[in-house]
């Protein structure tokens, strides 16, 4: 059964899909493109059970101060203009990051993610291997990462070192802006 439901909220357009398959719960919460507050989603208990979360194109800085639900597998962050990831709530469900196009310099988590698998930050300024070290310990289950467009892939000294890290940890390196097909 699949239920489509608009509502407004501020400038925002909420799609809300829900999909019953044997007994697990799927929703999906795209807040893409609108100018999103801070308050916005407090107000209202749109999040709970949520599965996945869309907030590109918001102009976001900052990651919002919201209560990030506990189920969240999939989250979107693309065409912001986000500088920092510390804000990051400790989501341990977690599976599909997805930064892309932002102005990212590192990935400065401080909590780990322990079940992400796929990390998209392509057209950020991630330039030095060591911007990403962090990522072993704070991400253990990662799989695939996409760079593209990032400084780091167009310094070769820098680009060969990525390469060497992410084979000694089992990592593909995605060459395309795209989620992998499920």
């Amino acid at each position: 059964m699949t239920k489509t439901r608009f509502c407004t909220i501020l400038t925002c357009a909420l799609i809300l899909f829900t999909k019953y398959t044997n007994t697990q719960f799927y929703k999906h919460i795209d807040l893409s493109g609108g100018q999103l507050k801070d308050t916005t989603l407090q107000k209202e208990d749109l999040l709970k059970d949520a599965t996945s979360l869309n907030l590109s194109k918001n102009n976001l800085f900052k990651l919002p101060k919201i209560e990030y639900p506990p189920s969240l597998t999939e989250l979107y962050l693309t065409d912001n203009y986000l500088t920092g990831l510390k804000d990051m709530p400790q989501l341990n469900k977690l599976r599909l990051l997805h930064l892309g196009n932002n102005v990212l310099p590192e990935i400065d988590l401080t909590f780990r993610l322990p079940e992400l698998r796929i990390l998209f930050i392509p057209k950020n300024q991630i330039a030095e291997l060591r911007e990403l070290t962090k990522l072993e310990y704070m991400t253990p289950n990662l799989q695939s990462i996409n760079l593209e467009g990032n400084p780091i892939l167009k310094n070769k000294r820098e680009s060969s070192k990525l390469k060497k890290w992410l084979r000694k940890r089992h990592i593909s390196l995605l060459r395309q802006n795209k989620p992998p097909k499920k």
